[in-house]
């Protein structure tokens, strides 16, 4: 474990608790505060378990006072929806699903504790190599699929915006991940803007990167936690800890 990461990130959020309580104790730096029952964490990610697999392979998955739940989501718009609903404590995303989930009423109810810096890699507009589109400017007048309130709504726009086009000169289809490469093989779409694992079965089957997004996303990957949690002592020490251990 890195324990000045973990002292680090016990501090941010520790801080954040300040605000949220008054007069609580605050988390210790060296432990997961003290419970009489061990304490339950359902985290939400997207595509596949990969934190719980490297823990495992790692040997840190010997979690002290606490255990984690995973809920797998096909994108971060539906891990925020998920965090806004109380089904899941905490989540991580790319850096467009909290601007809109900011936007809601409440202002989605989350605070983003720590920001996890990637190369945005496997995030594209894709067409069947037959289909004949070769750029963005190609996509006038086609139905292109599209992931809402995520980095491929975004990068999307900059993509037809720098072509001279907008989202009226397409026919955008909301869509998911999984749906979007069946929608795309399957003739239902004529291009299609993901990221992921998305990306990489639309190319199984055919497909051909049109334009990638590399220089348009920043690659920052925010972790957010709910309003509720953060009033947690207890869970606020465990998650302290599990960050620490995938850092």
């Amino acid at each position: 474990m890195k324990q000045g990461f973990r002292n680090g990130l016990l501090g941010v959020m520790t801080a954040l608790l300040a605000v949220g309580l008054t007069g609580c104790k605050t988390a210790s730096s060296e432990s997961v505060p003290a419970s009489s029952e061990k304490i339950h964490l359902r985290y939400g990610i997207t595509g596949w378990k990969n934190h719980e697999a490297l823990l495992k392979a790692a040997g840190l998955d010997d979690f002290k006072g606490y255990d984690v739940e995973y809920f797998v989501f096909q994108g971060g718009n539906l891990c925020m929806e998920a965090l806004a609903a109380d089904q899941i404590d905490f989540t991580g995303t790319s850096e467009i699903p909290p601007i809109s989930a900011s936007m809601a009423q409440n202002g989605g109810n989350f605070k983003i504790v720590l920001i996890n810096s990637s190369s945005p890699q496997n995030q594209e507009v894709v067409a069947l190599e037959k289909s004949g589109i070769k750029s963005i400017a190609d996509l006038k007048g086609k139905k292109v699929g599209y992931i809402k309130n995520t980095t491929a709504h975004y990068f999307l726009n900059e993509m037809l915006k720098k072509e001279g086009l907008s989202w009226k000169d397409i026919e955008p289809v909301e869509i998911t991940t999984a749906d979007g490469v069946t929608a795309l093989t399957g003739g239902q779409i004529d291009a299609f803007a993901s990221y992921g694992n998305s990306i990489n079965a639309s190319k199984a089957n055919g497909a051909v990167t049109i334009a990638s997004a590399v220089n348009i996303l920043s690659g920052n990957f925010p972790f957010e936690i709910s309003d509720a949690v953060l009033k947690d002592e207890a869970k606020v020490g465990a998650i302290a800890d599990y960050f620490a251990r995938v850092q």
